[in-house]
C-alpha cells in the first residue's frame, strides 16, 4: 500500500530514475490552449449566433408559458362557470322541490277543507 511520503511507486517507477515522455503525446500540445471552450467556437461570430439562438428560444419558451397561462386563464374561467352552472342547477332542484312540497300541502289542505265539509 502507497502512503504520502513512501516515494515507492512499485513497478510504474523507472529502474534508472528517467522518466521518458511519448513525443506524439507533446506534440503540439499547445493547439488547442487558445480555442474558446464553448462549444469550439473559435471565432466571435459563432459565439454571437449561438447567443442569438438562445435568445430565440428563450423568446419561443416565453411565448409557449404565456400562451399556456392564458389557456390555464380559460380553464379557470370555465371551471367556474361550470361551478355556477352547478349552483344554479342545485338551486333550480331545490325551488321545484318546495313547489312539489306545496303541492302536496294544498291537495292534503283541499282535502281537510273537503272532509271537513262533508262533514258539516
Amino acid at each position: 500500500m502507497l502512503r504520502v511520503g513512501d516515494r515507492d511507486f512499485g513497478a510504474a517507477h523507472p529502474g534508472d530514475r528517467c522518466v521518458e515522455f511519448v513525443e506524439r503525446i507533446l506534440d503540439d500540445a499547445g493547439a488547442d490552449l487558445g480555442r474558446p471552450l464553448w462549444r469550439g467556437a473559435d471565432n466571435h461570430g459563432e459565439l454571437e449566433r449561438w447567443a442569438e439562438q438562445l435568445d430565440r428560444q428563450a423568446a419561443e419558451l416565453d411565448e409557449r408559458e404565456k400562451a399556456l397561462a392564458q389557456r390555464e386563464a380559460k380553464l379557470a374561467r370555465r371551471e367556474r362557470l361550470a361551478d355556477e352552472r352547478d349552483r344554479i342547477a342545485d338551486e333550480r332542484d331545490r325551488i321545484a322541490n318546495h313547489r312539489e312540497q306545496l303541492a302536496d300541502e294544498r291537495e292534503l289542505s283541499a282535502g281537510r277543507t273537503r272532509g271537513l265539509g262533508c262533514a258539516a
